[in-house]
């Protein structure tokens, strides 16, 4: 038995698409990012190229930190799953064996 709640799945995706879609080139791009690409200084380009790889790096640690979450997320519901599953079963064998002992005690009252 496999259970997992696909909505909770669904809904920690569509967080992660929202981060990686919030990454979108326009929203960090540094405002001397224009002065680089005109090839006015060295240092400038430099001092961009920092800033942008921070940025991404930072973006890279967000999209991480979420991929962990839902990651762990699912081994949760994997593991209520596996719970279910083994009180399942329990409540199933105590019903036979109840049954089984009701039968036992009709017998014997014939």
């Amino acid at each position: 038995m496999y259970c997992v709640n696909e909505n909770e799945i669904v809904l920690k995706t569509h967080k992660l698409r929202t981060i990686a879609e919030s990454a979108d080139e326009s929203k960090y791009e540094s405002p001397r990012v224009s002065r680089c690409s005109s090839q006015s200084s060295f240092d400038e380009c430099d001092e961009d190229n920092e800033l942008e790889l921070v940025q991404v790096t930072i973006l890279i640690k967000l999209t991480n930190y979420s991929l962990q979450t839902v990651s762990h997320d699912i081994s949760r519901v994997e593991f209520h799953c596996d719970v279910l599953e083994r009180n399942i079963q329990r409540i199933t064998r105590n019903s036979k064996l109840l049954l089984t002992k009701l039968e036992l005690q009709d017998e014997a009252l014939e």
